[in-house]
């Protein structure tokens, strides 16, 4: 019996020499911030505008278009709040450019004439966005994200050049211009008409659409980091308004896909 009084009082004491030490090791954990993160971005993007034949890659027995590629980029501010240790909220303000670029080939004239009208137009569209991605953390050092979300869009300025190439004589004229050029075709390709209109006053004002994102982190110090993310923006809204009865403004939906590189600060948390 007093054995047994012996081995269970060094029983007790072992239990509470290790929880002191444990306990001593445990403490509250830092309160998170309502931004926990700020971040700076920039990147190339690719556009992948489409929605009509003068847009997207379009060929039948009398005109062909080929989409070229159009490159912009992005340049912006965001910030982090975190709902808990693997979900938050990124939301960015954002200056990108988004745009098209297309070659027309058509006939010159309308009977009896082998001779083509070659046009290569490019499009380049200046926009203030405001993106909201819910972002997942994956693996445990959660240092790869999934984010689904989406932006809305303010235009501000567009500009627009074309080249413009007749076969029978090989004569370029090119021209650059803030507005949107507009053709009307006949039955058989052939231009009939041709409209301008200045400005913005051919485009909506807003552009919005769903987002998709995966990215990278790379810790460089205990509070920043470097980030590698594929964005993929794909606009639901047609951003050409219609402008003249005549003339057709083709619907046009803007899809680009960015490569963003960005630099992150952690805040530290409450105490």
């Amino acid at each position: 019996m007093h054995r047994r009084s012996i081995l269970f009082c060094a029983l007790i004491l072992v239990y509470f020499s290790v929880f002191s030490q444990e306990a001593s090791k445990l403490r509250a954990p830092d309160q998170k911030r309502f931004i926990d993160r700020v971040e700076f971005v920039f990147g190339p993007s690719l556009s992948f505008n489409h929605g009509n034949r003068f847009v997207d890659n379009y060929k039948d027995d009398v005109m062909e278009n080929k989409r070229l590629t159009s490159i912009g980029y992005s340049v912006g501010l965001g910030a982090y709040h975190p709902i808990n240790n693997w979900l938050g909220i990124n939301a960015r303000i954002i200056w990108e450019q988004k745009g098209s670029r297309a070659e027309l080939n058509v006939p010159l004239a309308p009977v009896n004439n082998d001779a083509r009208l070659i046009i290569e137009s490019k499009y380049s569209y200046k926009y203030l966005t405001i993106a909201v991605l819910p972002q997942v953390y994956i693996g445990l050092k959660k240092r790869f994200t999934l984010s689904v979300g989406g932006y809305y869009s303010f235009i501000n300025d567009v500009e627009g050049s074309e080249k413009v190439l007749t076969t029978d004589d090989n004569v370029t004229l090119e021209s650059h211009f803030k507005g949107r050029s507009l053709r009307g075709f006949r039955d058989d390709g052939s231009v009939n008409s041709i409209a301008f209109i200045p400005g913005i006053q051919s485009f909506e004002d807003h552009d919005y659409g769903i987002t998709f994102g995966f990215g990278y982190l790379v810790k460089i110090k205990n509070n920043s980091s470097i980030m590698f993310q594929l964005i993929d923006n794909f606009g639901l809204r047609n951003i050409n308004r219609p402008v003249d009865a005549l003339l057709n403004n083709p619907p046009e939906k803007n899809h680009t896909v960015s490569v963003i590189i960005g630099y992150l600060y952690m805040r530290p948390g409450k105490k």
